[in-house]
């Protein structure tokens, strides 16, 4: 995921389980603390580890490089999430 780099987290898809989304829920929602969204669809987060990353090289996410928790796509989701799309400062997460 992301030029190399080692990210630890938790997938979306495991996020997904551990909130109880119902089977009618299509997507997950992003919100970083300045107000800024990106909607995960239930398929991509099923088939691609997309992560909410809190450590990146093994050191914890500090809240100058994004942290304490930053939403990080792999290099196979690029077609359908962009770079614009990574987010930093995630602050809650929607399922709707």
């Amino acid at each position: 995921m992301g030029d190399g780099l080692d990210y630890r987290g938790l997938t979306l898809n495991t996020v997904w389980r551990l909130c109880g989304a119902s089977d009618d829920a299509g997507a997950m929602i992003m919100v970083a603390e300045d107000g800024m969204t990106v909607e995960v669809a239930a398929a991509d987060l099923m088939e691609w580890p997309i992560m909410l990353t809190y450590q990146v090289d093994g050191q914890d996410l500090i809240k100058d490089l994004g942290g304490p928790v930053k939403l990080v796509f792999p290099a196979e989701a690029g077609e359908t999430y962009v770079d614009d799309q990574w987010m930093w400062w995630v602050a809650e997460v929607q399922i709707k």
